[in-house]
C-alpha cells in the first residue's frame, strides 16, 4: 500500500490521466518475503507445494463463504 511506502503512483509522461504503480524497494523486499513463504511452510511441515496451493485455495473459499454469511445475515450467523 502507498501509505505503508510499498507502493509509488507515477504518472504517465505521454499521458498524464493514466497513473502507474510502481514497488518501492521495501515494497520489492516484501514481495521477495511472501514468494518465500510456501516454500518455508513446505520445509516446516510435511506438505508438499501442490498440497499447500490447495489448502490456500480452500481457505481462501471458506473466507469467501464466511465473507458472505456476514454480509447476509449478520454476526451471529457466522
Amino acid at each position: 500500500r502507498q501509505a505503508l511506502g510499498r507502493l509509488q503512483r507515477l504518472r504517465e509522461a505521454a499521458d498524464e490521466r493514466r497513473v502507474l504503480l510502481q514497488l518501492t524497494p521495501a515494497g520489492r523486499a516484501l514481495r521477495a518475503q511472501a514468494l518465500a513463504v510456501p516454500q518455508a511452510i513446505a520445509c516446516a511441515t510435511t506438505c508438499d507445494l501442490q498440497q499447500i496451493g490447495q489448502l490456500a485455495s480452500q481457505l481462501k473459499q471458506l473466507r469467501q463463504q464466511l465473507t458472505a454469511s456476514l454480509q447476509a445475515n449478520g454476526p451471529a450467523a457466522a
